[in-house]
């Protein structure tokens, strides 16, 4: 019912220090559970920059929506 900040802040400290590659080894259960359905689409995103760190343009907490919105800028 809640979003899972912790796990959303987990994450977006993954992205900025650029290890989106570990992404690839999180189990499809606990994304589901902690309600970051919308991380699956950015798996694919983490293979395609892997080793690159992004540039972080905006990051939102939120528990209004499903999950913390972030948006991100590769070069």
């Amino acid at each position: 019912m809640y979003p899972d900040v912790e796990e959303d802040r987990q994450r977006y400290e993954e992205l900025r220090e650029g290890r989106q590659g570990l992404w690839r080894d999180l189990d499809p259960k606990q994304i589901r559970e902690s309600g970051q359905n919308e991380l699956l689409n950015w798996v694919c995103l983490a293979g395609a920059t892997e080793g690159q760190v992004p540039e972080v343009l905006a990051y939102s907490e939120t528990y209004i929506f499903n999950s913390s919105k972030a948006v991100v800028l590769f070069r």
